[in-house]
């Protein structure tokens, strides 16, 4: 008896299929979920909107574990077939061409994507209404690769005419309008215009303190950039005293394993080892040991527990002691030397959690 072909799946079948992925997002088994909805793809009687639909998951699971990379091929799939099935111009095909160049920003692609922004932004002006989330999203996502190439008084400029176009268009999100303002603040920072920089942030962060709270996690984050701001400004004592105030109450709204929690500690840990204040430098060292964040290997427990034995007067395994007039000599606070600045030029103040295209695809519950 010749073997049977096997059977086609029924829609229900499918369906099924599709909720067991997304049960398996939901629970954070992300490479299952990507791996039930490849199988899912395989399946060419799925409408192209749909298939669009389960490519946007797949590139949102694939930010969720750090994999930029993953992130841009999916997207780079979904836009190959959408342009045959839907078109170029399609706004499903529009909004994944805009995740498509945004991942290659973040994966090392920047000058490639530099290069096809252009395109994007005829087609996005000449299909979708003015005050469109995707329009804003293809223009503000048009300046990161001014800004990875250093070019900050193109990306200042750049920003300025999407603002004055914004106020004779609104954005219909008014978060739209206060992403751009803050980009704006990032890059006229980085551009060295400090003043003007600190001006947009104050401007932010009463809006923010009166919408959200003082307490909000995005009124605190506005904080520490006004910290960072004046520390690129060469403004030290300004910004260490906002910093070793405002760690306190990124503990208790972010928790202390957070990542951003964690990099604020160990500023705050290398300003007290700058400042010889031994006691409150270990306060700070203890706190990260018992506070692993979810990326801390053996390697970063292994410097701190150096860290603290040689602030104790104990003389860690293998290494040397400090002179009495030397500075720090232990791999945690050269390592800490090494990135005591709030953001080097160009870069983004924190990595998203979640993919910023969310807010070109109206994807709400993924947008930051």
């Amino acid at each position: 008896m010749s073997p049977q072909p096997p059977s086609t799946p029924s829609v229900k079948e499918l369906l099924t299929r599709f909720t067991n992925a997304l049960r398996a997002g939901d629970e954070g088994n992300y490479e299952h979920a990507i791996e039930l909805t490849c199988e899912l793809l395989q399946d060419q009687r799925i409408r192209p909107e749909d298939r669009g639909r389960f490519y946007r998951y797949l590139i949102q699971w694939s930010v969720a574990l750090d994999n930029p990379t993953q992130a841009r091929f999916y997207a780079s799939q979904a836009v190959r077939e959408l342009k045959k099935t839907l078109g170029p111009t399609h706004e499903m095909t529009l909004g994944l061409r805009s995740s498509e160049l945004f991942w290659m920003c973040e994966s090392g692609l920047g000058d490639i994507a530099h290069r096809r922004f252009p395109d994007l932004i005829r087609d996005v002006e000449e299909n979708l209404d003015p005050h469109h989330e995707l329009r804003w999203a293809v223009l503000m996502n048009a300046v990161i690769p001014l800004k990875q190439q250093g070019h900050f008084a193109q990306a200042v400029a750049r920003y300025e005419r999407i603002l004055r176009s914004m106020r004779h268009r609104p954005p219909h999100n008014p978060l739209t309008h206060i992403l751009a303002r803050d980009n704006y603040a990032e890059v006229l920072a980085c551009a060295g215009k400090y003043e003007r920089s600190l001006n947009q942030y104050r401007a932010l962060l009463e809006e923010a303190t009166a919408t959200f709270g003082s307490s909000d996690p995005r009124t605190l984050m506005l904080r520490n950039r006004i910290a960072a701001v004046h520390f690129d400004a060469g403004d030290d004592e300004q910004a260490w005293a906002q910093w070793q105030s405002l760690l306190p109450q990124f503990d208790e709204v972010f928790g202390p394993a957070h990542p951003e929690s964690a990099r604020l500690r160990s500023l705050c840990l290398l300003h007290c080892l700058e400042k010889g204040d031994n006691e409150v430098a270990l306060a700070h060292a203890k706190a990260l040991l018992a506070h692993p964040t979810e990326d801390s290997d053996e390697v970063d427990v292994r410097m701190i527990r150096e860290l603290i034995a040689h602030l104790q007067g104990e003389e860690a395994t293998g290494e040397e002691e400090c002179g009495a007039e030397g500075g720090s000599g232990t791999d945690e606070e050269k390592r800490l030397e090494g990135g005591g600045r709030a953001w080097g030029r160009g870069e983004s103040f924190a990595a998203p959690e979640h993919c910023p295209c969310a807010l070109c695809v109206g994807d709400e519950e993924a947008a930051c």
